[in-house]
């Protein structure tokens, strides 16, 4: 005689009831063979479902063992005894346990996808199967689309997919009427028959014992009678083997098992991404909106030219003067292109009749690109002869017509001073005729040649000389050079870095308010992983009984957390790119209406910052639902089933 398919020795459960130990079974010895169909009938309590349990592996025993096809049960790992139990044995329930979001082949399939199959031949299997139950018109029928004895046959599908050796059925009736009753048990014996599964069919009904060639009678945890029926048996169909498989869920299945999850959850999901959204949306827009700024001041610190420049003042504790001997000596330091000496002056400027105050800006005539002097009208001034005055000087006398002011006469009254005595200094009067209007509608300057004006003043020092450097990575040696001559020097990139600085803070300071909402979002996530745990605690019971290690549960817990970041985050990053997009539109048109030259966005966001909110906000989303999915993949499969 071959040895049983199933052995159980000694097998006693007892649970601890408040302070209270209920024994469910004591002492219970038991051989199953191959093909036998056996039915362990007993009242409610007895303890036949606390020995199927056993048998499955769904739970552990207080003492003694349990051998499935020569295998300790009791010895395998948690997720050696889920594979284990996903390829010797099939489950069938009273309760149905389908998954309420997938449909019909979708269940069944799910434990031939469990064992690592691919997707197509797991769910053409779950076709065949539910073909042969007769319930090819149902595939894609959700379980509340179903009755009681089409759903319980989808369970039982779903058991018969593996093509166990072992199918290990409780009550399977429990929920149905009489005459579909009859018609599972049928199907069961037609199973047993046809290929020889062994199946153990737990019961309280004594009108199906007579389905069984071994009738197991227990009651109060002990089996109390063991009998075999002859019965006449059909030689048994071979059952062609599964393909090799790596026993766990692909990351694809889990995905996807994670996806019908989450949209399953309709308005819910809806409302937690709508949180992490506004989070995310939050950050973004503010962050960007420092960006923005960032970049609006700075290139309105700086032009390319601005960038290779250097200005030179005199240090007010050196005796070193900023005169004609200096520039030459800066003139002849290696990297330097252009030196522009500069004479700044207050003066009161008179047109015809009318005066108004501006500052004189001694240059050179070559110097006026490089001092970033744009005319709008006219020409540049000569060595000898000629002015340039800005829109804004124009503008205090109210002329319009800049045209009109060209080849007009100026006198510029200047103030000359060697800054030391007041007492000393005296009017200088400069007639002038203007040559050109520069496009500056800001400041209220007067360019002449400095070589002119030094034919009725002569100073001592410059107020400044700018530098300009032939490449911006010299401009650093350059400037400590000069430092070294015992002069001041400043550069556009000096005060760029330092504005820099300052909006980095800002971005940083902007970004955490916006993280708070975000924060925000992260609980909602940690809350509606914990309820969707609650609510799916059987389901993962179900899972594990059919076959599911703790990595399986972890992934489809985890992936679906991931999914609300990742829609989150694109919703808050649509959301929040929209508005400064609607923002910078309404700036522009403004802008175009009062026909002000340039183009300002306030709102700025970078590719690579929208990539990196999303892969954070995913990350922080996988960081919220950690918990959740940990708690789950450790819930033990009996501990689970109970769950109500």
């Amino acid at each position: 005689m071959s040895d049983p398919i199933i052995k159980a020795e000694n097998l006693t459960r007892t649970y601890c009831v408040g302070r209270n130990k209920v024994t469910a079974l004591s002492g219970v010895n038991l051989e199953i063979n191959q093909g036998d169909f056996a039915v362990i009938f007993g009242p409610s309590g007895s303890g036949k479902t606390t020995l199927l349990s056993l048998l499955a592996g769904l739970d552990t025993p207080t003492e003694g063992q349990v051998f499935v096809d020569g295998t300790n049960i009791n010895k395998l790992s948690p997720n050696k005894l889920a594979q284990f139990r996903s390829d010797n044995i099939g489950m069938v329930f009273q309760q149905f346990n389908l998954i309420s979001a997938l449909n019909s082949r979708d269940n069944v399939a799910i434990p031939l996808l469990l064992r690592g199959l691919r997707s197509k031949y797991s769910r053409n299997q779950a076709n065949k199967v539910l073909s042969t139950l007769g319930l090819s018109d149902r595939t894609s029928h959700k379980p509340s689309e179903l009755s009681g004895g089409q759903q319980q046959r989808v369970a039982i599908a779903r058991a018969l997919v593996t093509k166990p050796n072992i199918l290990l059925v409780d009550e399977p009736t429990g929920n149905l009427d009489i005459p579909t009753g009859n018609d599972i048990l049928e199907i069961l014996k037609e199973i047993n028959t046809k290929f020889g599964t062994t199946i153990i069919l737990v019961t309280h009904n004594p009108e199906f014992v007579k389905y069984g060639n071994r009738i197991i009678n227990v009651a109060d945890g002990k089996i109390i009678q063991d009998r075999t029926v002859d019965t006449k048996r059909e030689l048994a169909e071979n059952i062609s083997s599964l393909p090799a498989s790596n026993g766990h869920l692909s990351i694809f299945e889990a995905f996807r098992l994670a996806m019908v999850h989450f949209f399953n959850k309709g308005f819910r999901a809806f409302l937690t991404t709508l949180g992490v959204a506004m989070g995310v949306g939050s950050v973004v827009a503010l962050v960007s909106l420092g960006i923005g700024l960032q970049t609006i001041t700075s290139s309105q610190l700086a032009s390319f030219s601005d960038l290779v420049s250097i200005t030179v003042t005199a240090n007010k504790d050196a005796t070193t003067n900023l005169d004609d001997t200096t520039v030459s000596r800066i003139k002849s330091l290696s990297h330097v292109a252009m030196v522009s000496p500069n004479l700044t002056l207050p003066a009161q400027v008179s047109i015809g009749n009318s005066s108004s105050q501006g500052i004189v800006e001694a240059i050179k005539p070559e110097a006026l690109d490089f001092e970033g002097v744009t005319l709008s009208a006219g020409t540049a001034f000569k060595n000898d002869s000629g002015v340039i005055i800005t829109k804004a000087v124009a503008k205090s006398f109210n002329i319009t017509n800049l045209e009109s002011l060209i080849g007009e006469d100026i006198t510029l009254s200047l103030v000359s001073s060697d800054g030391t005595d007041l007492s000393q200094a005296k009017i200088v009067t400069v007639p002038e005729k203007i040559s050109g209007v520069s496009d500056d509608d800001m400041s209220s300057n007067i360019y002449l040649s400095l070589t002119h004006l030094k034919n009725y003043i002569s100073p001592d020092n410059y107020n400044a000389v700018k530098v300009k450097i032939d490449n911006r990575t010299n401009v650093e040696a350059v400037k400590n050079t000069i430092d070294t001559m015992g002069f001041n020097t400043t550069s556009v990139v000096d005060l760029i870095n330092r504005v820099d600085k300052v909006f980095l803070i800002t971005q940083l300071t902007l970004g955490i308010i916006g993280g708070v909402a975000l924060l925000i979002a992260l609980i909602g996530i940690v809350n509606i992983m914990t309820i969707a745990l609650l609510e799916r605690t059987h389901e993962v019971g179900v899972l594990k009984a059919i076959g599911a290690t703790a990595l399986d549960i972890r992934r489809i817990f985890e992936y679906e957390v991931i999914l609300y970041g990742f829609f989150g985050a694109i919703l808050g990053v649509a959301a929040a790119w929209s508005f400064g997009w609607g923002i910078n539109s309404l700036i522009a048109y403004f802008m175009q209406r009062e026909n002000i030259a340039g183009n300002i966005a306030l709102f700025v966001t970078p590719v690579s910052f929208i990539i990196l909110m999303i892969v954070l906000t995913m990350f922080i989303s996988l960081m919220g639902g950690w918990f959740p999915a940990k708690k789950a993949a450790k819930l033990s499969a009996m501990e689970a089933l109970r769950y109500e």
